[in-house]
């Protein structure tokens, strides 16, 4: 007989019913485990997210046809579809959680133009599932920012991994450090990426945490600099960062009055940086990285002031020299031995551009290299006219920048007056191309300095009686590449390419060791210079770039 609470008298029926209900229970999850894995294998489960969306959005108008029914439902049971959570009202935002089930989500609010109480309380569901917040999207107008981080202060994140702010329709009456510092509670020890802009923040703010990874900070629109003591101190914080982008963050120098001394940022792990500032704050910032990875990309956008100094581009040069020096483990630090220069018209202005590599590249493949540089710097003008160019080439090549070493050089600007002549691409050849092994020049200049190579060769002297060669860029040279010269140019200056080609062909046949090759590509009136050519047998013409 079974009693009222449904045991039996007997305890031995129990225990064994006990021990059935518990292999009944574990069966039933090894079921619901063991269909999980079958319905991954299904061929409907293994289509691409995009093709199951434009199917849910074909087949949702219409219940009535099967078909589309049938689609429909395999659209609403793939979770992956719902993780993107648009935090709209309460009801909206349950039931995007319920059809992600227990996938982790993205959060998106958009405040562009109001936060209404419904929403607010769409984002308060987000607090009940806190494991499942991996991501958040914020794209908001000033006006609302302050109830928005009046939300995102009661929502704990433990499982964040990512955060991108976006600020629109700022102005600079607004509050610079708008963005509050103990956001979440200040519970994000899983945060690896954070993505901040046209937005203040305080520096101070907890996001800024050891755990990070990723770190892009734009500071456009805000009306407030901060002190390079303020961004050290966050920076320092992060000591796991790989990934570092600065934009319009305009640095104020620190003063050795101040009390607070900077600490020093040793980033080993940082593989990239960029930045965008104006000259004076690049140079400030990459004064406080002590460390970085020896194989780190950098990337600098610098806006040059208004009068052209020249010490900001040396010192420039000298920072990331010390930069170089101070990453690697040997004495002389990151050599670079592949070295392109380069104009490039924007839009509003003409751009200088440096690429430097660490590997010893060949000319030709240079330009389609670009991307995998190790050094990248754009100089623009400003608000002033170009008018500094030559000066200004002339400092990053014979200046303190790491260029000593270059065994692949390719000069592509199409420098118009003033330009640089002969005495100064000489003085540049004795300073940055000893090694120089592959030179390819492009256009006007390549007479100038293809003549400043013959030069070098007669600056030779006698030292207590005996004959010394001075240190020359022909010793090593062994191929040059003339791209888009006109051979017809009259004149028998400088200016002429025709004239200094065979000055510099004497010259090396003299002093260097061996015939140096070379090559004419895409060049205008050759068969002036056919007699030459058929000479000297180590020139070679070609109607394209190979």
């Amino acid at each position: 007989m079974a009693r009222d609470d449904g045991t039996s008298a007997d305890p031995k029926v129990d225990e064994a019913r006990s021990l059935l209900d518990q292999e009944i229970t574990q069966l039933k999850q090894s079921i619901h485990h063991l269909s999980v894995r079958r319905n991954i294998l299904a061929p409907v489960s293994r289509l691409p997210v995009e093709m199951l969306t434009e199917i849910f959005l074909q087949s949702a108008d219409d219940e009535s046809d099967p078909i589309r029914k049938y689609w429909r439902g395999v659209a609403l049971q793939t979770a992956q579809l719902w993780t993107r959570i648009e935090v709209k009202n309460e009801a909206w935002v349950q039931r995007l959680l319920n059809l992600s089930k227990n996938l982790p989500v993205t959060a998106c609010f958009d405040a562009r133009f109001g936060f209404t109480p419904d929403n607010y309380q769409g984002g308060l569901l987000l607090a009940e599932h806190p494991g499942r917040l991996r991501g958040i999207r914020i794209i908001v107008a000033a006006p609302y920012e302050t109830i928005l981080c009046d939300l995102l202060k009661q929502i704990p994140a433990p499982a964040l991994e990512s955060i991108v702010w976006e600020d629109t329709h700022r102005s600079e009456s607004q509050d610079p450090n708008s963005i509050a510092s103990n956001l979440f509670k200040g519970n994000t020890p899983s945060l690896k990426r954070i993505d901040l802009h046209h937005c203040g923040w305080q520096w101070n703010c907890m996001l800024f945490r050891n755990s990070v990874t990723r770190l892009v900070l734009d500071r456009s629109f805000t009306p407030c600099n901060p002190s390079l003591l303020q961004l050290a101190s966050a920076l320092v914080r992060m000591p796991m960062l790989e990934y570092l982008e600065l934009e319009d963050i305009q640095a104020t120098p620190h003063h050795s009055a101040f009390p607070n001394p900077i600490p020093e940022l040793c980033l080993s792990r940082l593989k990239f940086v960029r930045i965008i500032a104006s000259t004076a704050s690049c140079v400030s910032i990459l004064s406080v990285l002590s460390v970085i990875h020896p194989e780190a990309q950098i990337e600098l956008d610098c806006t040059l002031e208004d009068d052209y100094d020249t010490t900001h581009v040396w010192r420039l040069g000298y920072e990331i020299r010390g930069l170089c020096r101070r990453s690697t483990t040997t004495d002389e630090g990151t050599q670079y031995r592949s070295l392109m220069m380069l104009e490039q018209p924007d839009p509003d202005e003409l751009c200088l551009y440096l690429y430097a590599w660490t590997a010893s590249l060949a000319t030709e493949v240079l330009p389609v290299s670009r991307s995998q540089c190790s050094l990248q710097i754009c100089l623009r003008p400003g608000y002033m006219p170009f008018t500094y160019k030559a000066a200004l080439i002339e400092d990053i090549l014979s200046g303190e920048f790491p260029f000593e070493n270059v065994e692949s050089l390719h000069l592509a600007p199409p420098l118009t007056e003033p330009r640089l002549g002969m005495y100064n691409w000489a003085a540049i050849m004795l300073n940055t191309c000893q090694r120089l092994k592959e030179l390819w020049l492009v256009g006007e200049l390549t007479g100038c300095v293809l003549g400043a190579l013959a030069d070098l060769c007669e600056l030779n002297g006698t030292e207590d009686g005996e004959f010394v060669l001075c240190p020359l860029p022909l010793q090593t040279l062994q191929l040059v590449t003339l791209e888009d010269v006109d051979f017809a140019r009259s004149g028998q200056g400088e200016e002429s390419a025709r004239v200094q080609l065979f000055r510099m062909l004497v010259q090396h046949r003299t002093w260097g060791q061996g015939d140096v090759q070379v090559r004419l590509c895409l060049c205008h009136n050759v068969d002036i210079i056919g007699q030459e050519i058929q000479v000297w047998r180590n020139i070679t013409v070609s109607d394209e770039i190979s």
